[in-house]
């Protein structure tokens, strides 16, 4: 019977024009087997597999309604297809940038903005095994840099508390030794035999006695006036311990907040967005975005140094939300570029407000101890209602951004 199977399984192949690769032949071997009765032969039959599954596995394919293993070739090609879509990929990619940023350490923050942009706009790179040990590399820089700077702090409150500590000694030295000089005397007056007392012994103890009040004035004098001294620093660095207390606080919330300029950071703007989102969906109230971009913003830092560079973001940051006011809320975005969202304003209104922006910063000077910088921006402008979710809103306020950058930059764009 065997025989038989393989010799007409050569010559269906032959017929049929097909080269005998191991493939074909077991299905042609397979077809044959069939022919023949031999059903235990079966190329696509799906109950073969019962002997390699787990019990598990067996009963998933039967809830699939999977009979054959061609249909099971459909369903894990389907499933591969659906694995992980950009949508999924976009949330994972939303997990890693707030793992990453805000760092303490501002001078990595454009470093991780920049990545995270990258990753946004192509989330298959999730899979490179480079972008991972990337992923990794920051993390751990990133990481390193709060620690150093969360150790500093603390190593300035120690100092201070330090500090205050040795006042509060000297000031002690100062009672303990006015107690000492006072003991003294009084051992002396102990030592005087009232029995046989007379004028000199009594001039003696007037005489006792006026040392101990000139001890108790004179040290009085000395533990007021050091207590007035030691007030006096002991505020002082009161006043400084409450205010790095407050930057410590400030550094735990800079999740929120952003340490440098005090806007609240891209984790505030995606909490308020929801916000706005749900008065657009449930109320229609209109709104548009705004992003800005400060322009040859690397030239300031690597012609004038960071410190100058984060001068400019303080300015720029303080302007913009005065400008603003109450019209809108800003939020630092990452880097240079900051957003702000217009609540209630339609495209028309949202550019006039940041032109006059615009307009402002052009004719101001960022000071920078002696240094007059001008600064100008570029913007782009989007509004909600053109748009099918924040997501679009976003990208395209961010595309107009760049756009005005190509086209000159010092501009805003809709």
């Amino acid at each position: 019977m065997l025989t038989n199977i393989v010799k007409n399984t050569f010559t269906n192949l032959n017929k049929n024009g097909l080269k005998a690769t191991p493939l074909e032949y077991k299905k042609a071997f397979c077809e044959e087997a069939k022919k023949m009765g031999q059903v235990h032969y079966g190329y696509d039959d799906i109950h073969t597999l019962d002997e390699v599954l787990s019990s598990k596995n067996a009963n998933k394919l039967k809830e699939l309604n999977i009979t054959s293993m061609g249909e099971l070739l459909t369903h894990i090609e389907k499933s591969f297809e659906n694995f992980m879509s950009n949508e999924d990929l976009c949330g994972l990619i939303n997990i890693v940038r707030d793992t990453l940023s805000p760092s303490l350490g501002n001078s990595i923050n454009d470093e991780i903005d920049l990545f995270n942009k990258n990753m946004e706009n192509n989330p298959q790179q999730l899979f490179d095994s480079k972008i991972q040990t990337k992923i990794h590399e920051l993390f751990e820089v990133r990481c390193t840099m709060d620690k150093k700077l969360m150790s500093s702090k603390t190593k300035q409150l120690t100092k201070m508390l330090a500090s205050v500590a040795q006042e509060f000694t000297n000031t002690m030295k100062v009672t303990n030794q006015s107690n000492t000089q006072v003991l003294k005397i009084r051992k002396n007056i102990e030592k005087i035999d009232t029995n046989s007392i007379d004028d000199k012994d009594i001039e003696n103890i007037k005489e006792q006695m006026i040392s101990v009040t000139k001890v108790f004035e004179e040290e009085t004098h000395k533990f007021s006036s050091s207590l007035e001294k030691n007030s006096t620093t002991i505020n002082n660095m009161t006043k400084r311990i409450e205010q790095l207390e407050k930057n410590l606080k400030d550094a735990k919330q800079d999740s929120i907040t952003d340490f440098m300029t005090g806007l609240m950071t891209r984790r505030g703007f995606d909490e308020y967005i929801l916000k706005i989102e749900k008065n657009f969906i449930n109320k229609n109230e209109e709104y548009c975005a705004v992003f800005f971009d400060i322009d040859h913003f690397k030239k300031v830092n690597d012609t004038y140094g960071h410190d100058a560079g984060d001068s400019v973001l303080t300015t720029f940051a303080k302007l913009l939300k005065i400008e603003t006011n109450k019209m809108g809320e800003v939020f630092r975005f990452g880097g240079e570029e900051f957003v702000s969202i217009f609540p209630k304003k339609d495209l028309e209104e949202s550019l006039s407000i940041a032109e006059k922006i615009r307009k402002r910063v052009e004719s101001s000077s960022f000071i920078h101890d002696d240094l007059k910088l001008k600064i100008t921006f570029s913007a782009g402008i989007a509004q909600r209602s053109m748009h099918e979710n924040t997501d679009s809103l976003i990208n395209t306020a961010d595309s107009l951004l760049y756009k005005a950058k190509q086209n000159g930059r010092n501009q805003v764009v809709v």
